[in-house]
């Protein structure tokens, strides 16, 4: 492929790259899961059968309770319509904790993009409960900030507004064990096989008690697309890699929703022990396939991070955007609609 390819979400001068990185991944890979959730239950749709045991613990249909509804995809990313049979109440119950360092790791994300959990798009107040965030998919953002507590720059002549603020205590970990439970969730059963260790490390409610390492140090490629929520629903992939390839971890997993996307390695470590002790590639998956073309409005950017701290740590969080007005309404705070 030449920079002539038009893709979306990729400048001209980066086509050259994203199409090799596409086609690494077409080389090495095999697509073994593809799932799509909406943000409606009017097509809902249960992974599994009403016989089958948790696949996390094992536990038969007669001896655990399955009563509560089982989201193959967290909720809080948008996900009203991909639910799981073989998740128990217990295991349930103990990924909502991890769940809970997700939701505090995407929390502003989810604001700016207008993505829809169980309470609807969350809002966002300081630390000093003066100015805040709210967001509807009818009326846009509405940013409300005091005087004497800043969150935002003006740039009137721009019509541009930079947003800084603290993000809600997180555990890095715990973010990615969250997605690491989406990814065994939605993974077809006879690749179970190669996760061992990974299913193990599930069954437990503290992060470092059977702990595996991904060989990777936890890397989560996070990319960011602008604009009215380009990815419209939730998508989530799986890839393994093909035999008689070992220059790549065996597993890779993305969600995709609103403008984010993240990528994880799973832990295979008997398939992967060829990789120790070796600089091993670590490229991301072109999110372009993702993107709507008409809501698209500017270039996918790609960033590493590494969730391997078991500790909360609250990051400051900068995100520029584009508004239509701002009104002075007092001394004391400032209203911004977007």
């Amino acid at each position: 492929m030449t920079n002539e390819k038009k893709l979306i979400g990729v400048k001209n001068e980066a086509v050259e790259k994203a199409c090799k990185d596409f086609q690494f991944y077409l080389e090495r890979y095999d697509l073994v899961a593809n799932v799509t959730a909406l943000q409606t239950r009017r097509n809902k749709v249960s992974l599994g059968g009403k016989d089958d045991n948790c696949r996390f613990c094992d536990v038969s249909k007669t001896d655990g309770d399955f009563k509560k509804e089982a989201h193959a995809l967290p909720q809080l990313v948008g996900n009203f319509s991909l639910f799981s049979c073989y998740e128990c109440d217990n295991c349930n119950g103990r990924f909502g904790k991890f769940e809970e360092d997700l939701s505090s790791f995407l929390h502003l994300k989810r604001i700016v993009g207008g993505i829809k959990g169980k309470t609807g798009i969350p809002s966002y107040k300081t630390f000093q409960k003066l100015s805040r965030i709210d967001s509807s998919l009818s009326n846009g953002m509405h940013i409300k900030e005091y005087k004497d507590d800043r969150i935002i720059g003006l740039n009137e002549e721009t019509k541009t507004l930079t947003l800084k603020v603290t993000s809600h205590p997180y555990r890095p970990l715990g973010v990615y064990k969250a997605l690491l439970k989406s990814a065994v969730t939605i993974l077809p059963p006879e690749f179970l096989i190669d996760l061992p260790q990974a299913v193990e490390w599930l069954k437990y409610d503290d992060l470092d008690t059977g702990k595996i390492d991904d060989g990777t140090g936890y890397t989560c490629i996070e990319s960011f697309t602008a604009g009215p929520r380009p990815i419209n629903n939730v998508r989530a992939l799986i890839f393994k890699r093909k035999e008689g390839i070992f220059d790549c971890p065996n597993m890779v997993f993305i969600l995709a929703f609103g403008n984010h996307s993240y990528q994880i390695f799973m832990p295979c470590p008997e398939k992967d022990k060829e990789l120790v002790g070796k600089n091993i590639i670590l490229s991301p998956i072109p999110v372009f396939q993702f993107l709507s073309e008409e809501r698209t409005k500017g270039s996918t950017t790609y960033n590493r991070l590494c969730l391997s701290s078991d500790k909360k740590e609250s990051l400051p969080l900068i995100a520029t955007m584009s508004y239509e007005s701002s009104q002075e309404l007092s001394e004391q705070e400032n209203t911004i609609v977007k």
